[in-house]
């Protein structure tokens, strides 16, 4: 019996700090750093003596990106997360069902070896005492009880090899 025993490769995620929380709350998180981050880098940027519009637009940005890159790799750190715990749930449900498959295949494979094997070795007997009973002495009769004996042996060897 062949097994089938194949699942998904494994899943590394890093692991998440507190409550895995949701993509809504994700948005708010996001919304709020942006407004807050822009908020105070237009106070920050207002107090500063005049510049030049290139280079203030330029810090803007930088401070943008320093904030944004870590808030956007905390949001898939738990999105991965998340992620790795349904790949480990659907493995988890791939192994059980493989497993009640196979067993369901040997349970099958067991009761049609011994219900056959019975009824095989049913046929075994009769042919004997076919062959011993007084109307058997023809020699075409008893060639065809030798034949039919064969092909009972060769029947209960597959069954065996089930």
């Amino acid at each position: 019996m062949k097994s089938i025993t194949t699942a998904p490769a494994q899943c590394e995620a890093p692991q998440p700090i507190g409550s895995i929380p949701s993509p809504a709350r994700h948005a708010l998180t996001v919304g709020a750093i942006v407004f807050l981050s822009e908020f105070a880098l237009s106070l920050a940027l207002s107090a500063l003596p005049a510049m030049s519009i290139g280079l203030g637009a330029f810090i803007h940005s930088v401070v943008l990106l320093i904030i944004l890159v870590p808030t956007c790799h905390f949001m898939y750190r738990s999105f991965w997360a998340s992620q790795c715990a349904a790949n480990e749930k659907i493995r988890s449900l791939h192994h059980q069902v493989i497993s009640s498959v196979e067993a369901e295949q040997e349970r099958l494979a067991n009761d049609m070896h011994d219900d056959s094997g019975q009824y095989v070795t049913a046929l075994k007997l009769a042919t004997a005492a076919l062959a011993l009973s007084p109307s058997a002495k023809n020699p075409e009769l008893q060639e065809k009880i030798r034949h039919l004996d064969q092909l009972i042996n060769v029947l209960q060897e597959r069954i065996h090899q089930v």
